[in-house]
Parts: structure tokens; C-alpha cells; sequence
């Protein structure tokens, strides 16, 4: 598996994620939210693929909680605006 870039790994997770039921993708949403909240300890490149990332993944997720994922987008809207301060200051 590490044979295969890191792009490539993350569309097949994403497809079959699009694929996973409800329950797996309101899961995943709320882990992508967690690390989203965590990444402000991140390197600045790890920030924003971990942003670019998760902008990404959430997209996929259509059969998850829409609470869970309503939250979710509040937290990368926050680590977004966060990143875009940060690089203001740089």
C-alpha cells in the first residue's frame, strides 16, 4: 500500500467511502472533524494537506448525519480561517 502514492490512496479511500453506509461515513465525518480541531498543532504543509485533504472527503460523505456533518464543515471553515491568518502573518 505505500507503494502507491499518497493521492491514489486517498481517491480510493474517498470512493469507497462514497460507498460506505451511513453509519461508516457519519463515523468518518466525525473523525475528520476531530483531526481538523487537532491540526492546529500540525507542521504548516501537514495543516494544509490535512485541510485540503478533509475538504475533499467530507464531500463524499453524503449519506452521514447532517449534523455530524454541518459540524464538521464549521470546523474547517475554523481551521481554514485559522491557516489563512497564520499565512497573513507570515
Amino acid at each position: 500500500a505505500q507503494d502507491v502514492p499518497r493521492n491514489e490512496r486517498k481517491r480510493l479511500a474517498r470512493e469507497r467511502l462514497a460507498n460506505a453506509s451511513w453509519q461508516a461515513q457519519t463515523l468518518k465525518a466525525a473523525d475528520v472533524g476531530s483531526n481538523l480541531a487537532d491540526s492546529k498543532s500540525l507542521p504548516l504543509a501537514r495543516r494544509e494537506r490535512c485541510i485540503e485533504e478533509s475538504r475533499a472527503l467530507i464531500d463524499v460523505l453524503t449519506l452521514a448525519h447532517r449534523r455530524v456533518v454541518a459540524e464538521t464543515r464549521l470546523e474547517l471553515q475554523r481551521a481554514e480561517q485559522e491557516l489563512a491568518e497564520l499565512l497573513d502573518r507570515c
